[in-house]
């Protein structure tokens, strides 16, 4: 769905369209069993609205992407079902309500909409539990089901898992929202749709949040996420435009662990590969400097702990995905090579080619 009117004025669109429909089929004239049988059910949707106009305020909890698809699709309901009631109330005179009567494709729409207007009152219902359970934070308050609309569009589970974990981000604990950003990047490594996806259900956001406040365990896995999400151009330019490239090479400059800043660093190399506006963005933010550094040492910012520095394997894995993001980010960028032959570099080079393994010395030979 594209960015569409504010929560608050969408909600205020369907509660006034509800109270239209509910007056259209108190005044019907023909069907009026049938347009009973929708106003009771426009009349309950207009209770769960002014529940949720309530309870939502101007920003419940920081993520309103569902609230938005949901009452979107209330107000589809609604929508058909006023222009049924209005038929109904303006049909009047003898004749046309008698060719209405016989028109069997209106008197089917009955059903059909009653349908629809039920798939909306349930899905307004899921929405209003899972708005509080997010607002309970870690817990899930019982929260069960898929709500019909992200079966409507196809994606089914996935995109109500998604929901449920950017949700997460937003209002878990630390340690919840590290699971959660580490269930986003097991989602996004699954298929390009379904990182596409996370893209356009605002994902990107709370995960920088996370990757600048969360608990090493947290950071590690929205680097990792973050790296997957850029599977496409579209998504990679959104990327870059929320801030990833001096987020990362924050992270690369900050007394990281050893384990964080390698995961950025995949995360780079697999952006640079992709794209080179991020290449570009990278290199203006510095990030080529503080790999070469972590290259040379082998080792994360001075808040890397002693069990990492004593972690061969660990240093081994910094270094190799560090030479990787430097080649990636020098293919065919003049900048990127030039700062290459600095002193320092080819200083940093010369250690990693003299005693960093075969893969390593490798990438900084070609990269050299």
């Amino acid at each position: 769905m594209e960015e569409g009117p504010p929560k608050a004025t969408m909600l205020a669109r369907a509660i006034q369209l509800a109270d239209e429909v509910a007056k259209q089929c108190a005044a019907a004239r023909c069907f009026r069993s049938e347009c009973g049988d929708l106003k009771l059910r426009a009349d309950e949707l207009a209770a769960l609205l002014h529940q949720a106009a309530r309870a939502w305020g101007p920003d419940p909890y920081g993520y309103d992407r569902p609230a938005t698809w949901i009452t979107w699709w209330a107000t589809q309901a609604l929508a058909d079902a006023s222009a049924l009631a209005a038929r109904c109330a303006h049909g009047h005179h003898p004749r046309l309500r008698s060719l209405f009567k016989l028109s069997s494709p209106a008197a089917g729409d009955f059903p059909r909409t009653a349908a629809f207007l039920d798939t909306a009152l349930q899905d307004v219902a899921w929405l209003l539990r899972f708005s509080a359970a997010h607002a309970g934070a870690d817990e899930d308050g019982g929260l069960r089901g898929i709500p019909n609309i992200a079966l409507s569009l196809g994606e089914g589970k996935a995109l109500f898992l998604i929901w449920d974990y950017v949700a997460r981000l937003h209002t878990g604990g630390l340690a919840a929202r590290a699971d959660s950003a580490a269930s986003l990047a097991s989602l996004a490594g699954d298929t390009p749709q379904f990182a596409k996806l996370i893209v356009e259900e605002d994902g990107i956001r709370p995960l920088l949040g996370l990757l600048k406040e969360g608990t090493d365990e947290g950071q590690e896995a929205a680097a990792r996420a973050l790296g997957l999400l850029g599977r496409d151009a579209e998504s990679v330019e959104k990327l870059v435009q929320a801030g990833i490239c001096p987020a990362f090479t924050a992270v690369l400059k900050a007394p990281a662990p050893m384990h964080v800043q390698a995961a950025v660093a995949e995360a780079i190399a697999a952006l640079a590969d992709r794209s080179p506006a991020c290449r570009e963005q990278f290199t203006q933010n510095n990030a080529v400097r503080y790999l070469v550094g972590l290259l040379a040492s082998g080792s994360g910012g001075r808040g890397a702990r002693d069990a990492e520095e004593d972690d061969p394997e660990l240093k081994a894995r910094l270094q190799a995905v560090a030479a990787k993001s430097l080649w990636m980010l020098g293919g065919g960028h003049l900048g990127v090579c030039k700062s290459g032959t600095e002193s320092r570099s080819q200083l940093c080079f010369a250690v990693v080619l003299e005693n960093g393994d075969s893969g390593v010395c490798s990438l900084v030979a070609s990269r050299v």
